[in-house]
């Protein structure tokens, strides 16, 4: 079996978790970059990381296309690094990747649904969503041996297109962050009257307050579904509470 390198660009809290998932594979070589110094960790240069045969840009939506912009000089004429996107949001992403990356680097367009909380910090992935969709792939070994790798953790792959994926996410995890950030801001917490129902409701929050405010922005921002379905959440809202 080829010996394959695997560059993570980004060391914040997914990008921690994906560390994790991709260390389980003992063939692989992972290479990871951050502009900051965290938990004392020795990072490899840009440089060295961008042009790995697998590469995941674990940074915010918002700042993945300046990325790719700014960083077009550093892309190797020679390598043919596979793109792994793992934003929430699928279509914006998919198009500046197809746009800034060279022609023969292929594109794997994902969204792992999971974080540290589901994964428990990185330690079990079993049963957990990914949805996958091989947007531009020519190296099929390459793109075979990281699904079988994903299968062997146990996660359940879902295979949506992008735009299949923004739809659907819109009218579920954009309406679980939604309700959870309506939550924060009514400042909700346990009380002796909590019901099922509640808890389910403060274990959404809970969530929700451990991802950042530009995850909560950048999904609404580059999914115009989400956008759409929040406007409808507010419509739907003001007439269930006109009937009062």
């Amino acid at each position: 079996m080829n010996k394959y390198s695997v560059g993570i660009i980004g060391y914040g809290n997914f990008g921690k978790v994906l560390a994790k998932l991709m260390l389980r594979h003992p063939e692989l070589e992972i290479k990871i970059y951050s502009r900051d110094k965290l938990d004392n960790k020795e990072f490899f240069k840009l440089e060295e990381v961008i042009n790995c045969d697998y590469v995941f840009p674990a940074i915010p939506i918002s700042a993945l296309a300046g990325f790719l912009k700014q960083n077009s000089a550093l892309f190797s004429p020679t390598s043919k690094s596979m793109y792994i996107d793992v934003c929430s949001v699928k279509v914006d992403p998919i198009n500046w990747l197809s746009t800034y990356l060279p022609q023969d680097y292929d594109i794997v367009a994902t969204h792992p649904l999971f974080g540290p909380m589901s994964s428990r910090n990185g330690e079990d992935f079993t049963g957990l969503k990914m949805v996958i969709d091989p947007t531009r792939v020519a190296n099929i070994e390459k793109y075979k041996l990281i699904i079988d790798f994903f299968k062997i953790q146990k996660l359940e792959l879902i295979y949506l297109s992008p735009k299949e994926h923004d739809k659907l996410i819109a009218y579920s995890q954009a309406v679980a962050f939604l309700s959870g950030r309506l939550g924060i801001e009514l400042g909700l917490r346990e009380n002796i009257l909590d019901t099922i129902g509640f808890k389910a409701i403060l274990a959404n929050q809970k969530i929700v307050e451990n991802d950042t405010d530009q995850l909560f922005k950048d999904m609404f921002t580059y999914n115009k579904y989400a956008r759409i379905m929040a406007k409808e959440m507010l419509e739907k809202l003001s007439l269930i509470i006109s009937e009062f």
